[in-house]
């Protein structure tokens, strides 16, 4: 599974936080699993990031990195949680585009 190292402030080097503020990325009991899985890849039960910090993604091969980065970017859905990315819920959006995305044809 991916490392998520604890999100900082550009400015201070300091860990934030993120729950007093309006948060860029939000994912909350967020929980991916391949079809055919045994196990979900991803299970974050919390993860908040604001304007300016940044966040280090770590892991081996097939840990969950690019797989973290098409839930935010809206290209998979995940089975539970909700993935926020500036304010936009992916969890809200049509059950279609993943229909569409996950069979190949072009979108």
């Amino acid at each position: 599974m991916a490392t998520l190292i604890p999100p900082t402030r550009a400015a201070t080097g300091r860990p934030s936080d993120a729950a007093t503020s309006t948060s860029v990325v939000e994912l909350q009991d967020l929980r991916f699993r391949w079809p055919g899985a045994a196990a979900p890849l991803l299970d974050i039960p919390r993860l908040c990031l604001e304007a300016g910090e940044t966040l280090f993604l770590h892991g081996e091969s097939g840990s969950g990195k690019s797989t973290l980065l098409a839930l935010l970017a809206g290209v998979l859905l995940p089975q539970s949680g909700r993935a926020r990315l500036l304010g936009s819920d992916w969890s809200a959006r049509p059950a279609s585009r993943t229909t569409c995305c996950s069979s190949r044809r072009r979108c």
